[in-house]
C-alpha cells in the first residue's frame, strides 16, 4: 500500500516517467501502471480458496495419524494439483516433459 502511495506521489508531483519509477522502486512497469491507475492494489484471489477446506481437513487428520500414515509434501501437492482448477505444480510440468510423475 505504501509502495503505491509513493509511486503515485512521484508520478504526480515529480512528473517521473513510468520506466524511471519502475527502476527506482525495483518493480515491473505494469505494477507502476497499476499504481497510477488505482491508489490501492487489487486483491488477487488465492489459488487455494476453492479447496481450502479439503486441505485443512487433510492436515487435521494427519495430526492424529501415525507418523508413517501422514501425507508427504509430494502427495499433498499432487492432491492439490489434481483437485484445484487453478493450481500448478512443478510435478505437472515434469510429467508433461517426460520426467518423474507426482
Amino acid at each position: 500500500m505504501e509502495l503505491f502511495v509513493a509511486i503515485r506521489f512521484d508520478w504526480q508531483r515529480n512528473q517521473m516517467p513510468i520506466r524511471a519509477l519502475a527502476r527506482q522502486y525495483d518493480v515491473h512497469r505494469g505494477t507502476v501502471r497499476q499504481a497510477i491507475a488505482s491508489p490501492t492494489p487489487e486483491r488477487r484471489a488465492a489459488v487455494l480458496d476453492g479447496i481450502r477446506d479439503l486441505v485443512d481437513g487433510m492436515l487435521r487428520e494427519d495430526l492424529a495419524a501415525a507418523r508413517q500414515q501422514r501425507h508427504t509434501a509430494r502427495r499433498a501437492g499432487g492432491l492439490v494439483a489434481a483437485l484445484g482448477p487453478g493450481c500448478h505444480s512443478p510435478g505437472r510440468r515434469q510429467a508433461q516433459a517426460g520426467g518423474d510423475q507426482v
